[in-house]
């Protein structure tokens, strides 16, 4: 958790003791610190600017007789649940609004794209340094049907529901043979 002012520059944490601490740095340029700059609620995923780990940023406004004076923020690190994604048998992952992938059981997948992005919004991604430049090239992607996608040239059963959270899509790949696979035992059963 951290205290900004007005500029963005974070003037207490609760990493100050750490080598990476939060003080001292400005993060003035994150969409989460102008989103409560301008009186509302900011939420925010990216990768950490000073720690290089992927985080989920929350922000209010500190208001004092109604004048924005500040931002408190939390960072709740995502690192541990990409290790345990990965470390999972199934094949999932989580694009947000832009279509880049934020979450995934491949980390090959990590911050690629599944669908274009126009020139302003790769612009908007690279000036707030949401990816810490890791943002990756487009996957190799493609719609077959309602239930059907091609990822790196294979056909997989493809299930996605929004997570009502900032724009975020949960998508769950399974083989299709795996399926058929446990079809037939099912029938022969």
């Amino acid at each position: 958790i951290y205290v900004m002012d007005q500029t963005g520059l974070v003037i207490a944490t609760s990493n100050h003791a750490s080598a990476r601490t939060f003080l001292g740095q400005n993060y003035g340029f994150r969409p989460y610190f102008q989103n409560a700059m301008l009186g509302g609620r900011g939420t925010f995923f990216g990768v950490g600017a000073t720690t290089g780990r992927p985080g989920y940023f929350v922000s209010e406004p500190v208001s004092t007789n109604g004048a924005v004076i500040g931002v408190v923020a939390i960072k709740i690190d995502l690192s541990e649940l990409q290790k345990t994604l990965e470390a999972e048998d199934e094949r999932l992952l989580v694009e947000n609004r832009d279509g880049v992938v934020v979450l995934s059981s491949n980390p090959d997948w990590l911050y690629g794209l599944l669908r274009p992005a126009n020139n302003e919004r790769l612009a908007a991604i690279e000036a707030s340094q949401q990816f810490g430049g890791q943002l990756a090239a487009p996957l190799t992607w493609s719609t077959e049907d309602d239930n059907a996608v091609v990822f790196d040239g294979e056909r997989l059963i493809h299930v996605s529901c929004p997570t009502g959270r900032d724009g975020w899509t949960l998508h769950y790949l399974r083989s299709d043979a795996r399926v058929n696979e446990r079809s037939a035992l099912a029938t022969f059963l």
